[in-house]
């Protein structure tokens, strides 16, 4: 029997969220910006498409150690850190 954990995020599930992202997104990633698979992940982080910070309603579902699944709950007049862009020097 397989147990799902549901859990709030937290920043040690960042890059399994993004992968997690590059893989049901890929295709339409693809068609802004091409780049090979292991870029992928570290674009995602980078363009603020993953949230990198914990916050209420931001949860995951984990297996084994495994994030399989991400949630984002919203409400009105939730309490969201705002996304900052973070770039890498060339």
């Amino acid at each position: 029997m397989v147990t799902v954990n549901i859990r709030d995020f937290n920043n040690d599930d960042l890059s399994q969220v993004a992968s997690l992202v590059a893989d049901s997104f890929r295709e339409d990633i693809n068609r802004i910006v091409k780049l090979p698979d292991d870029k992928m992940v570290e674009f995602i982080i980078e363009v603020g498409e993953v949230f990198p910070s914990p916050f209420p309603g931001y949860v995951v579902a984990e297996s084994d150690g495994k994030i399989m699944g991400v949630m984002i709950l919203k409400w009105p007049k939730q309490e969201v850190l705002k996304n900052k862009l973070r770039l890498s020097k060339a």
